[in-house]
């Protein structure tokens, strides 16, 4: 081993040590030790950084209870997504509105291609001054349950955050797997999910990130899925409560799990929200995720874009109302609470008991499985 190289390591591990970069010096003075086990000084340098790492550690929050993913899944896990070329990422980021991710990509490629450092100065200065404008703004993840009423928030998220508090909107579930690599970066980000904590493993202790959950009484998540004719090709044969039957048994337990890993998470950094409470004052719901989140809000502002994205400016009739369901980005039907007692038979609710009736107990919405006793017989009526 050369004296040398080992000198090397060890000014390597102390000018980390005196910049305050304790897990980076850590991993210079283990190096060393690798080198010299009998190194004094290496020994003594990873004492003081490990000594000092701690003291700067933040306090740690609640772990999440992640137990549910080792089980063997329902369907085939996707592949990750090919790697992105700077370039093309530079693009898409472009399209969704994301100009300073963008311009980081950009400095990313004209790197690659070694270009002269200029332009890319210019690049950073204008990150740097977009930057400016959002002092200790987080970021957030908009979590929600598939078919939890997500066309009555995200959009007044979208618009609210982008207009008046300078975020960057970022895409919706469909773009989670390939954004994330792009979300770093000092301007902060918006972007709506469907996601589950343990994709967003690498989020969920940083500090400048903040979380809400959407969810729904499940029973109801189901029938706005079934009732949706876009998931209707192939089983328009079946009535809706068989098609809720083996929606039961398939991968919505999966997607179920996902929301008891959510409020399973510590409540300063999530946000719960339930799709019954919000549908009572959108309002209210939307104040309070910007009062979670330390953003000033304008009330003239709040009124103003909750009644151009209501219900009734969706789809030109009351909560309730039959009516064509509204598809854009979103699945709009009708927007209303308990409609599962029109659907569900005595058979649906007991397969939906076996696979799924927890998470109506864990999340409030039954204390025990009494009302799948309640439906042996015709179809329950409204409430």
């Amino acid at each position: 081993m050369s004296t040398d190289m080992l000198r090397s390591q060890l000014e390597v591990g102390l000018r980390y040590l005196n910049d305050g970069e304790y897990e980076i010096a850590e991993i210079a003075f283990q190096q060393a030790l690798k080198m010299d086990p009998a190194s004094t000084e290496a020994a003594e340098g990873l004492a003081r950084a490990q000594k000092r790492g701690r003291k700067q550690a933040p306090p740690k929050v609640t772990p999440l209870d992640t137990s549910w993913a080792t089980r063997v899944p329902h369907t085939v896990p996707k592949p990750p997504p090919p790697p992105l070329d700077p370039a093309v990422a530079a693009k898409r980021l472009r399209e969704l509105g994301g100009a300073s991710r963008a311009l980081a990509c950009e400095i990313r490629a004209s790197e690659l291609r070694g270009e002269p450092e200029t332009k890319r100065q210019e690049w950073r200065e204008e990150i740097r001054l977009r930057s400016r404008r959002t002092p200790n703004h987080p970021h957030l993840f908009f979590y929600n349950l598939t078919n939890s009423g997500a066309s009555a928030l995200d959009p007044i998220l979208r618009q609210l955050l982008h207009e008046d508090y300078f975020y960057e909107t970022l895409g919706t579930p469909v773009d989670t797997d390939w954004l994330q690599p792009f979300l770093d970066g000092p301007v902060p980000f918006y972007h709506w999910t469907h996601s589950g904590p343990r994709m967003l493993e690498k989020w969920l202790h940083r500090d400048d990130v903040k979380f809400v959950c959407l969810y729904r009484d499940p029973r109801d998540v189901l029938v706005s899925h079934a009732r949706d004719p876009q998931n209707l090709a192939g089983w328009s044969s079946l009535t809706t409560a068989e098609v809720i039957s083996r929606l039961s048994e398939g991968e919505f337990p999966d997607f179920f799990a996902d929301v008891t890993s959510w409020l399973e998470m510590d409540p300063s950094r999530l946000f719960r929200l339930r799709f019954e409470d919000m549908k009572r004052d959108i309002p209210g719901a939307v104040r309070s995720i910007l009062n979670f989140m330390g953003l000033p809000v304008n009330e003239e502002r709040l009124q103003f874009l909750c009644e151009a994205h209501s219900f009734q400016r969706q789809t030109g009739r009351d909560r309730g109302q039959e009516g064509p369901t509204v598809r854009t980005a979103y699945m709009v039907r009708k927007g209303i609470a308990g409609d599962w007692r029109n659907h569900f038979d005595s058979d649906a609710a007991e397969r939906f008991r076996r696979r799924c009736g927890r998470y109506l107990i864990e999340w409030g919405y039954e204390k025990d499985h009494e009302w799948v006793e309640e439906l042996k017989g015709p179809l329950a009526k409204p409430a």
